[in-house]
């Protein structure tokens, strides 16, 4: 079972990151697998234990450098698992999409479909930021943390990426399925180029991909919550034209048909409490 504390962030961060996930787990001598399917936002990820983690991309494995700051870019498909044997303690900051580019300024199409070391994107400060993070006494305390550097960051790149690309995004995420993407352009007061342009650079995907995934995700998300409901029920509650569209969405992101990908990669049972 896994541990899971969701932090909420500061009200200022929360438009940029959805939550700090401070996890906890045992796998007792066996060996737990994490689906990389793709993905609507980014993470970055602080190892607060040092057990073995393995990136498994078909035959290839690949150690996970736990002594790292590991960034996940945004994923556009399905990369493969992440394997885990012993105990772990990992706190991860979710960023929204777009959030990642407005904190630190930087493009988010720069490490789309990347897995990097954290420090070599942001610098020495994460190293820092560990090791306050391992020192804090309390989840208070490490919330308080991450807040200050997170705000100062923000505050220091106040004015990166653009204001209509927050407002695009909110129109994406409350409609939970495709959007046409010229009404989107006309909400952002943009031609159309401009638009995917600037919404690429700021969230890592074009606005079509980046509904698609979206949708996806809440599809899993869905099933996760409730196995019980066909695939058909959750394929047109998440507005899915037909089952052969949903079932080639789900081999693009997840790598195969919906109950091959659950059968072989279940999600693990996961234990979660929200803190504000």
């Amino acid at each position: 079972m896994v541990q899971t504390l969701e932090l909420v962030p500061a009200p200022p961060l929360q438009d940029y990151i959805r939550c700090y996930n401070l996890r906890q787990f045992d796998t007792k001598g066996e060996e737990m697998r994490k689906a990389i399917p793709a993905v609507p936002g980014m993470f970055l990820s602080f190892w607060l234990s040092a057990a073995p983690v393995h990136l498994v991309t078909g035959d290839k494995i690949t150690p996970v450098n736990v002594r790292e700051r590991q960034l996940l870019g945004m994923q556009s498909g399905y990369i493969g698992h992440l394997a885990f044997s012993g105990r772990y303690q990992l706190l991860g900051i979710e960023f929204k999409g777009g959030g990642f580019h407005r904190i630190f300024g930087l493009p988010a199409r720069e490490i789309t479909d990347e897995l990097l070391e954290g420090d070599a994107v942001l610098g020495s400060r994460m190293g820092q930021l560990q090791e306050q993070f391992q020192a804090a006494g309390s989840y208070q305390e490490l919330k308080e943390l991450a807040d200050s550097f997170f705000l100062d960051a923000l505050f220091k790149n106040q004015t990166a990426g653009d204001l209509r690309i927050d407002k695009v995004l909110h129109h994406i995420s409350d409609a939970k399925a495709p959007i046409d993407i010229e009404w989107l352009a006309e909400q952002a007061n943009m031609s159309l180029r401009s638009f995917e342009q600037k919404f690429t650079e700021q969230v890592g995907l074009t606005p079509k991909l980046y509904s698609r995934i979206l949708r996806f995700n809440h599809a899993l998300a869905l099933k996760i919550a409730m196995p019980e409901k066909k695939w058909t029920t959750i394929a047109h509650t998440c507005g899915y034209y037909d089952q052969m569209h949903f079932i080639k969405d789900f081999k693009t992101f997840a790598g195969s048909t919906p109950n091959i990908f659950l059968r072989q990669l279940p999600a693990p049972k996961e234990e979660i409490v929200v803190r504000s």
